[in-house]
């Protein structure tokens, strides 16, 4: 019970993470979505491993002097995307570099899981220091005002809310558990009220719906998103994130095409 609490408490501390007095907390959530949008496409459209790896370290300087916590999020990256990436060391067609046992090690094998491991290290990098360093209710509102689909900004707001207000409810169960226990917890019966507080946790949130339902009815829901803000934009910190961009697509060799695309 104890890493059930642990977990909870990790949680719940998301919900404050985003405050801060840095550079980078004080930047507006527009710039942030955008500049954010901006490193996505272009993690999409680098195609070499040296271009890649440059932008995951202009993302790490960023993290590393404004927000550390984002480094945190590495720790499962081996352990998702590195399982999902091993297979492709042996299948990938190529030259054999290495082998093992009946398996064959390819150099085009690794490049694939290097590209793969590289992308999604960008990628999570990338979100976590947005999330990290702006409020959820201010990123909804920047993605409302790059005109993003309401019915998607309205299951992102939901979802995120949602979480939290189930974890409550998951710590008043287990607070409600552990007040009627009595000497020392054991592991194994400890895991055995598991079982039971998963499926009462279901029922608990399937009732739950309706009410959520009928008290955003009470509250004027009319079926959209209508949270919103007036925000500025830091034109300076986008211009400074296309021009990193754009060094990073003189490494990656692909700036005569870039410049062909702007020109027609």
């Amino acid at each position: 019970m104890k890493f059930a609490e642990r977990t909870l408490k990790t949680i719940e501390a998301i919900e404050i993470d985003s405050e801060g007095d840095s550079l980078f907390h004080n930047f507006s959530p527009l710039s942030k979505v955008i500049a954010t949008f901006i490193f996505l496409i272009a993690m999409l459209m680098l195609h070499t491993l040296y271009a890649l790896f440059a932008l995951l370290l202009l993302l790490s300087f960023y993290s590393a002097v404004f927000e550390k916590r984002v480094f945190r999020v590495w720790l499962f990256i081996p352990l998702f995307t590195g399982m999902i990436a091993l297979p492709a060391i042996f299948l990938v067609p190529g030259e054999t570099v290495y082998k093992l046992w009946l398996l064959n090690i390819t150099d085009s094998g690794i490049k694939a899981a290097l590209f793969l491991i590289l992308r999604a290290t960008i990628s999570v990098t990338a979100v976590a220091l947005l999330t990290r360093t702006t409020r959820w209710e201010d990123v909804i509102s920047s993605l409302n005002k790059l005109k993003v689909p309401w019915i998607f900004t309205l299951m992102l707001l939901l979802t995120f809310r949602y979480i939290f207000f189930f974890v409550r409810i998951v710590r008043k169960t287990l607070l409600s558990i552990k007040s009627r226990a009595i000497g020392r917890e054991k592991s194994v019966s400890t895991w055995k009220l598991y079982a039971p507080l998963v499926g009462n946790l279901f029922i608990k949130s399937y009732g739950m719906q309706e009410k959520v339902y009928l008290s955003m009815i009470s509250r004027g829901f009319n079926g959209k998103s209508f949270y919103a803000k007036e925000m500025k934009t830091d034109k300076w910190f986008i211009a400074l994130t296309i021009v990193q961009v754009f060094l990073l697509f003189i490494m990656d060799g692909d700036v005569q095409w870039l410049l062909q695309y702007l020109t027609m």
